[in-house]
């Protein structure tokens, strides 16, 4: 008979956890000295310790070792046991993928940790700038202005990793609604994909409202006002583009949101 530390070397299993097996009466000592307590084990336990050194490795808790170790004595009962664990695997297999997706989704969505700066001088004045045409894919629906969070949860999952920019709103209505407000809702994408559309490029009259949407109004009176002093013309819809707001995950501090309202001039 071999001493633990001997039974240890061979089977390659640390004697703390031979004496955790022992405890949970998995893989028991051969034989106890009364005088000593020294514990020994036969050469037929290896074998028994590499099976069991093998279902651990599958992922069996010792609970489930112990009970195959009790009442399983062949491999047809065996292969029950393997299939049943095979399947369970293939459940996580699934579901870790699918909690995979939603953790590329998010870091997608929340960007690179490189955000784009904006001019600290645009923040709460008027610009004028050009901008490219856009894959945009987006939902289009009459609702109140809160309600967009579930439509940007539902274009992100379906954009997925083509989402190459920030949320975005798009306004049809030429007014303040409280319930029916048109809004389209949704995010640029790489590449066209089904429900995405073209978004025109061009010239557009923008301000960056710092702060809580609820305030937002004063940015719109300073755009309305520049528009009316200058008798510039623009077109609906009415973009938002919310460079830094609430994430996925985190609100933030509303204090510090950036909201660029862009306006599309119509050129002559």
């Amino acid at each position: 008979m071999y001493k633990i530390g001997e039974f240890s070397q061979i089977s390659r299993l640390p004697v703390k956890t031979l004496h955790h097996y022992d405890e949970e009466n998995i893989l028991i000592p051969d034989y106890i000295d009364e005088e000593t307590g020294y514990r020994y084990y036969r050469k037929e336990s290896l074998e028994k310790a590499e099976t069991i050194k093998l279902l651990r490795r599958l992922g069996f808790s010792v609970a489930e070792i112990r009970a195959i170790t009790e009442n399983i004595s062949s491999d047809d009962e065996m292969r029950e046991m393997i299939i049943t664990r095979k399947n369970e695997i293939r459940t996580k297999i699934k579901h870790y993928s699918q909690i995979d997706k939603e953790l590329d989704l998010i870091l997608k969505t929340i960007g690179d940790g490189k955000m784009k700066k904006i001019d600290a001088g645009n923040t709460g004045q008027i610009f004028i700038k050009n901008i490219d045409p856009v894959i945009f894919l987006g939902v289009r629906r009459k609702c109140a202005y809160d309600e967009v969070g579930k439509d940007f949860s539902e274009c992100a999952k379906k954009a997925g990793r083509y989402i190459c920019g920030k949320g975005m709103n798009l306004f049809y209505d030429g007014e303040y609604k409280e319930t029916d407000a048109d809004i389209e809702t949704g995010f640029p994408v790489k590449k066209a994909i089904d429900g995405s559309r073209m978004l025109i490029g061009g010239k557009v009259l923008c301000i960056v409202h710092k702060g809580r949407y609820e305030e937002i109004g004063k940015s719109f009176a300073m755009i309305y006002d520049y528009i009316s002093k200058n008798k510039v013309k623009t077109r609906i819809p009415i973009r938002l583009v919310y460079t830094k707001g609430p994430g996925m995950i985190f609100r933030g501090n509303p204090e510090k949101y950036l909201t660029e309202i862009q306006f599309i001039i119509e050129e002559n």
